[in-house]
């Protein structure tokens, strides 16, 4: 998943041997357990003993649950992550990878339920060099998965629509100037003034634009909002 090999047909001789055809469509997922490490430090009171037989239950249900799964499933444990590898050859693939995905998570946080348990899954590509691509859009589906639906659920990196397409753009050139040509005149006015201009716009993005709940939670009248929205489109242009 890393990419880190050398010669493909190693690979997938290796593969071969576990019953794993890597000459199919293939893509990752990868179940990410927030909080795990302190669940099992609080529950076997650093017992590197009971650490090792926990993470072996977790690794058995995700096992269990992809019992059956069309061309098997690679599965290997790093820290509080799962990263798994699979066939995806059609929509039928995809439907019940979806489902697993959704099983998955519905066992752990029953087992540990201290636990928030997230999915991300990469598209699907063809070709051994083609999975660390997967691998990567898996981590970007959790990043933002996480940041639109909070610490737990399934995220698709083919279902983000433009979302992946900001999130490639965040530390990017044109992002900085983009902010800077607006936000910065914001928080150059807000540290000039002592104002809250910055925070005012995005409790009224946050509430669709309705200035009562924007005051409501600001703790502020509902035509000093007015005001501030007003002079943010004055300082933006926007």
């Amino acid at each position: 998943v890393t990419g880190s090999f050398h010669y493909e047909e190693m690979v997938i001789r290796r593969a071969s041997f576990l019953n794993f055809n890597l000459q199919a469509p293939l893509a990752v997922f990868v179940v990410d357990m927030s909080g795990l490490e302190k669940y099992l430090i609080s529950e076997g009171s650093r017992r590197e003993d009971h650490i090792h037989k926990v993470k072996s239950l977790i690794l058995g249900i995700c096992h269990h649950t992809l019992l059956g799964y069309p061309g098997g499933a690679m599965l290997q444990m790093k820290s509080d992550r799962i990263i798994g590898l699979v066939r995806a050859m059609d929509e039928n693939d995809e439907k019940l990878l979806r489902e697993k995905c959704r099983e998955i998570c519905r066992q752990l946080e029953k087992m540990c339920q201290k636990v928030r348990v997230s999915i991300g899954v990469g598209r699907t590509y063809k070709g051994v060099r083609n999975i660390k691509k997967s691998y990567e859009e898996t981590l970007i589906s959790l990043r933002i998965g996480r940041f639109l639906s909070g610490s737990a659920g399934v995220t698709f990196f083919q279902d983000l629509g433009p979302y992946r397409f900001l999130y490639e753009l965040k530390d990017s050139e044109s992002m900085r100037s983009f902010h800077q040509d607006y936000l910065g005149n914001l928080k150059l006015y807000d540290a000039q003034n002592q104002t809250e201009l910055v925070k005012t716009l995005i409790c009224y993005l946050k509430n669709n634009g309705n200035l009562r709940r924007t005051a409501e939670e600001m703790f502020i009248h509902k035509n000093s909002v007015l005001y501030r929205i007003k002079k943010i489109e004055e300082i933006t242009g926007l």
